[in-house]
């Protein structure tokens, strides 16, 4: 019977119509409730993957019958999930939900995990059929958030890969990426130290065969990793170099980039594409801390709180810190720090409105190290450690910003001034001599 099952979920119905005639007959003979529910199960998955949802919808409900004659829990609950799926794929909306929400509440409670977060994934995809595309990717997020570990999670009954069809359908490009983060075997640091690490073997000065190829990688993260224009590159790497000479370097470059894999023991992975002149970085094989900051943040109108502080805790320090830099990086590390310091803000309000718990405040106190004269992150910061009742805290901070006003660093705005008065710190603006 297991055998029988294994194949359903492989297989149609009619491919495997031989064995079930004859697995029928002895089952039915028998007058096991357990095999009978296990029969239904397997056809029904069968027919959920040939696309006979009414004919899986009968047997998935045969087969719940059977689970409860002979009083067992996890058929009763993987034949409740498999209902739930024919109902959706019938398109009968509102019973589909409601199969669901119960395999997912029910079930949960009996710590069947992987059933409780298929039946989310499959709510998921209700939600996005009928346009309610926010509640589709908090449901998603919760599902994968609420699972072990980061590579998620096969969604039972139903073909491999629909969680990232999922992903790359309602998370926003890149932020789709952040649970998958760990998957890519190329990984690229460029927030304080620039480091590459290649199925978790970081790659030192030696492996990199001069820096010509690692400054063509930085290029190519300046750049947004995507559909870079090889001109585009050229330009900014020999700008002094005639079109053709330019082009042959580039080619050059991009081959060792390449073949950088291979250094680490992991064969040549294709993770550098090249196609009409443009020149990209294959995000299931290299993720990029950069680029996923830069566009998760893009899309933080339509991203939730969790994910964006994911995002905010990639930047561990300026961008390629420290390094004797071209103009072109320092106006990317002006851009990446300035995108980080206005998106603080903008999270920081979206969590004192709705989530205060979440893990803001350390992003705000970087905000002040970076840009201890703007009161606005001095006002949330009190308010955030106000709401979360850290009221030593709070104290603190309204010192601190205190102290910034009598030095004459920090000009409060009224917010700031409202919230020293309301903890009861008192302003000494500094005195100005007169000209």
């Amino acid at each position: 019977m297991h055998w029988l099952v294994s194949r359903a979920f492989r297989e149609s119905p009619s491919a495997i119509a031989c064995d079930v005639g004859a697995l029928r007959a002895q089952v039915v003979e028998s007058g096991n409730a357990f095999l009978q529910a296990c029969l239904h199960y397997a056809l029904g998955i069968a027919d959920l993957h040939d696309g006979e949802a009414a004919d899986a919808l009968d047997h998935a409900r045969m087969a719940s019958e059977y689970a409860v004659l002979c009083n067992c829990p996890p058929a009763a609950a993987l034949a409740a999930l498999l209902e739930g799926q024919a109902l959706l794929d019938l398109g009968r909306g509102e019973p589909a939900r409601a199969a669901l929400d119960e395999v997912r509440t029910r079930w949960s409670a009996q710590h069947y995990r992987l059933i409780e977060a298929s039946a989310q994934v499959e709510l998921a995809c209700l939600d996005q059929r009928q346009g309610q595309i926010a509640r589709a990717r908090e449901t998603l997020a919760g599902s994968l958030a609420a699972w072990p570990g980061k590579r998620g999670f096969p969604v039972l009954h139903r073909p491999p890969g629909l969680i990232l069809r999922l992903r790359q359908q309602l998370l926003p490009a890149v932020a789709a990426q952040s649970d998958v983060l760990d998957q890519a075997p190329i990984q690229v640091q460029t927030f304080g130290e620039f480091t590459l690490s290649i199925n978790g073997q970081r790659l030192f000065d030696r492996d990199w065969r001069g820096n010509r190829i690692k400054t063509v990688l930085k290029a190519l993260i300046v750049e947004g990793g995507r559909k870079v224009a090889a001109d585009r590159l050229c330009d900014l790497l020999w700008p002094n170099d005639d079109g053709d000479r330019a082009q042959q370097n580039l080619k050059v470059a991009l081959s060792r980039l390449r073949h950088l894999s291979g250094t680490a023991g992991a064969g040549d992975l294709p993770w550098i594409a090249t196609r009409h002149r443009h020149v990209s970085l294959i995000a299931s094989l290299c993720q990029v801390d950069a680029i996923q900051l830069r566009e998760t943040l893009h899309h933080a109108a339509d991203t939730d709180l969790q994910t964006l502080i994911r995002a905010l805790d990639l930047y561990k320090g300026d961008f390629l810190a420290g390094e004797d830099s071209p103009g072109w990086i320092v106006s990317h590390r002006e851009l990446l720090r300035n995108l980080y310091l206005a998106s603080v803000l903008g999270i920081a309000r979206r969590c004192l409105e709705t989530a205060p718990q979440l893990p803001v405040v350390p992003h705000l106190e970087r905000a002040i190290e970076l840009r201890p004269e703007h009161p606005g992150y001095h006002e949330l910061l009190v308010r955030v450690l106000l709401q979360r009742q850290d009221h030593t805290l709070a104290e603190e901070a309204a010192s601190r910003a205190a102290r910034l006003v009598q030095a004459g660093a920090l000009t409060p705005s009224p917010a700031l001034s409202h919230c020293l008065e309301t903890l009861g710190v008192c302003i000494s603006l500094p005195i100005r001599p007169n000209r």
